[in-house]
């Protein structure tokens, strides 16, 4: 799917417009609003990082499938570290004008870790019980 707005400056109609593709299409589409050099790309974004999502996400399909520790898998192929080990205690999630939301909580030995979601970014808190 191509959609293009009347001022291909507007990221705002964009942004509002790869919403509602990815709202009809089961959120299950990606999409990219903005235009970027290479430049840019080299020196202020991450380079490769879909390659590294893809290659991350292969690693934990395969892990699944052959049901091997994730954890283990990946740190053969790529730099990871481990934050920590629980149970998932309580999961809250809701989509608001087509952006996912949530909170996961995480419990083990007296320490919960929550982690809260917003689009695509993340953030973890350890509290102790």
């Amino acid at each position: 799917m191509v959609g293009y707005t009347k001022d291909p400056m507007d990221d705002k109609e964009a942004e509002k417009m790869a919403r509602h593709m990815c709202i009809a299409n089961d959120m299950i589409i990606g999409f990219s609003t903005w235009c970027i050099n290479k430049y840019d790309i080299l020196n202020k974004i991450a380079p490769y990082a879909i390659s590294h999502a893809h290659k991350v996400g292969s690693i934990l399909m395969k892990s699944m499938n052959d049901n091997t520790n994730p954890i283990e898998e990946l740190a053969k192929e790529v730099l990871i570290k481990e934050i920590g080990k629980g149970i998932i205690v309580k999961i809250e999630m809701h989509v608001e004008g087509g952006f996912d939301y949530g909170t996961t909580w995480i419990e083990d030995d007296g320490v919960i870790y929550s982690i809260d979601l917003k689009m695509k970014i993340y953030l973890l808190r350890r509290m102790i019980k």
